[in-house]
This record gives structure tokens, sequence and C-alpha cells, in this order.
């Protein structure tokens, strides 16, 4: 049996009408997630290792233990990502729904930009896009 981790190289997330134009025009170049378990399961490169690595029950992980962690010297240079290379936004979760593939350039732990939907002082999965690579059905407003 293979051990080894698949890795996903795209990452699925839907959007609202606002911020999907918003990236699809160019005018947002990032794009912001809770710091909370759900996302850190998904964000976090094995992130069963990670709680093991700073003595954190993966079972039990809440927004609590997270902001722990993170609080840990040495949390962001040993705490991997996963490899996104693409992000497909769509608005709506229904087939036919606009949808737009970005380059995903970097993930990085930082508060954001207000006027693109961060709140003000709170910390995010920051997604850093790149180029626009594919559109589909832009013309099907949700």
């Amino acid at each position: 049996m293979n051990n080894e981790k698949t890795v996903v190289e795209n990452l699925n997330l839907t959007l609202t009408r606002k911020w999907f134009d918003l990236i699809a025009s160019g005018e947002k170049i990032e794009e912001y997630r809770e710091i909370k378990p759900y996302w850190f399961k998904r964000i976090v490169f094995e992130p069963k290792f990670v709680c093991r690595m700073f003595s954190t029950n993966f079972k039990t992980l809440s927004k609590q233990t997270i902001a722990e962690m993170m609080s840990r010297p040495l949390f962001l240079q040993m705490c991997p990502f996963n490899p996104f290379k693409t992000i497909t936004f769509k608005n709506g979760y229904s087939s036919g729904v606009p949808e737009i593939v970005v380059e995903c350039l970097d993930i990085k732990i930082r508060t954001g930009n207000l006027e693109h939907g961060a709140e003000d002082g709170v910390v995010y999965f920051v997604f850093e896009l790149g180029e626009i690579l594919s559109t589909k059905n832009l013309n099907n407003g949700v």
C-alpha cells in the first residue's frame, strides 16, 4: 500500500458575485479564508503531522488550538501548505455557473485588504493570485 499523500494541485472555492467579479476583473489579487479547523485541514499539507509536531490533538482541533500552534516560534517555517498551482473560483454551486481558474502564487498567513472583504485585525489564510488561466460561463449571472 502506498502511504504517500496525493498532492492536490487545484483548490475549488465558491464566491459571491461581488468577490467573483473583482477577481475576474483582476482588481482583487488575493482571496481569504478564516483560520479555523475546516480550512486548516484543506490548506495545510499533512495537517495531522503538523499537529503532532506541535503536540496538538488533531481530533480536537479548534480555532483556539490553531492559534496556539501559530503563536509558537517557527510555526510558519515548519507548517507546509498544499502546493496548489491553481484555484477554481465558482459563483454558485449548480452546473453552468460562472467559473474562473486562477494561478495560485502563494499562501500566507496574515491580515487582508479591508476593501476586498477582510475584517480589520483578523488573520487569514491568504491566497495570493496570479494570472487568470481560463474562464467559463462568464455571461451566466447568478
